[in-house]
């Protein structure tokens, strides 16, 4: 039985406004990837992958909380494209205060907590409740 697809054109509508500021920042381009490939993008110059990015808009403000949650098969995904591929992988995420922030995914398992939780307030299905790291928010730079 194939998931419930939960993200809607809002949520595709912030990635693309996220990912505009990072391009911008960094003088790349960017590529909406395949739900296969378990990334949102690959990043870009002169037409050769440099990194990929994994993008979420959290409805928070910056520091509001400690961390930052990410499921653990994002995490492993991203950890294995660096290791396999070389390129970095970062997870960049846009807060409600208008911040942009961002962190390297393969370094994650070393600095961030892993347990068991997820979408707990407001379950939508099963799968909603998973492995999680916990990132810390110190963990992120600024864009």
């Amino acid at each position: 039985m194939t998931r419930t697809m939960y993200e809607n054109q809002d949520d595709r509508n912030n990635e693309q406004a996220i990912m505009e500021r990072l391009a911008a920042a960094w003088n790349i381009e960017y590529h909406k990837l395949p739900m296969s490939y378990r990334m949102d993008f690959a990043v870009t110059k002169a037409d050769a992958i440099v990194g990929f990015a994994e993008v979420k808009m959290r409805r928070m403000n910056w520091g509001q909380y400690p961390t930052i949650m990410l499921s653990m098969s994002k995490v492993h995904t991203a950890c294995q494209y660096h290791q396999s591929l070389k390129l970095p992988t970062v997870f960049v995420v846009g807060t409600m205060d208008g911040g942009c922030h961002y962190t390297h995914l393969h370094d994650v398992p070393g600095q961030a907590k892993l347990v068991y939780g997820g979408r707990t307030m407001q379950t939508r299905d099963s799968a909603d409740v998973e492995p999680c790291y916990m990132i810390p928010v110190n963990k992120f730079a600024s864009l």
